[in-house]
């Protein structure tokens, strides 16, 4: 499994439109192949958010970001920072821990 991060710093008060745009792009991941799953992290009161995306193949989250990466441009315009940053790291979990 791997894990898509996006990390970008919208600042104070852009939390409607952060969740917004994590809504949409989400429901467009979640007809794509591989997906498993996304949530998003956020520091309302600074502004800094990551969404984190897992993905059966390192290709499938590679790929997915390719579909959605104009459209997340285009929604995100003047009202970010600075540029979105992506990674993309394998996962492992801890044998000791039972997932739910």
């Amino acid at each position: 499994m791997y894990a898509r991060v996006i990390k970008a710093v919208f600042g104070p008060d852009s939390a409607w439109e952060v969740q917004h745009i994590v809504n949409v792009l989400a429901a467009k991941s979640k007809q794509m192949n591989g997906f498993i799953d996304v949530v998003l992290l956020a520091d309302y009161e600074n502004g800094e958010y990551e969404s984190i995306s897992w993905w059966e193949t390192r290709d499938d989250a590679f790929l997915s970001y390719k579909a959605i990466a104009d459209q997340l441009k285009e929604m995100v315009g003047d009202n970010i920072q600075w540029e979105p940053t992506v990674q993309i790291f394998e996962v492992y979990r801890p044998k000791s821990i039972d997932m739910v």
